[in-house]
């Protein structure tokens, strides 16, 4: 009996030490695992920082890019109208220039039948 309890002490023994094994292995490898998440989180959260300095250098870069597209149309806005009134103005010359030359031609026209009666008196008292 004494011989028998000694020998299932002794398998208890190597049973106890085999799980112990299996613990340390288990034990190593959530170590492992928990340092390998640490990291993670340490790179998660460098890009998250990287993220949100991203996140404000696009907020600041939007905001540019709406103010420079707003500038771009009220350059382009004044542009198309000082060409309306450039046009405009071409316009009014034209027509200006037109009644201008209207009145140049009657008026030789009538200076020039003036001259053809008078150039008509001058021959008829000639005769």
């Amino acid at each position: 009996m004494y011989q028998d309890a000694k020998e299932e002490i002794e398998q208890l023994k190597v049973q106890l030490q085999e799980m112990q094994n299996v613990h340390k292995i288990t034990e190593s490898s959530l170590n492992a695992d928990l340092e390998s998440l640490k990291a993670e989180l340490s790179q998660k959260s460098q890009l998250q920082t990287i993220i949100s300095k991203l996140e404000q250098q696009l907020s600041v870069v939007d905001t540019k890019h709406k103010e420079e597209i707003s500038f771009i149309l009220d350059e382009s806005n004044r542009n198309n109208k000082m060409y309306q009134d450039a046009k405009d103005e071409v316009e009014a010359v034209k027509v200006k220039i037109s009644r201008n030359a209207t009145n140049v031609y009657k008026t030789t026209e009538s200076s020039l039948q003036r001259l053809g009666s008078e150039d008509r008196c001058w021959q008829e008292t000639r005769v």
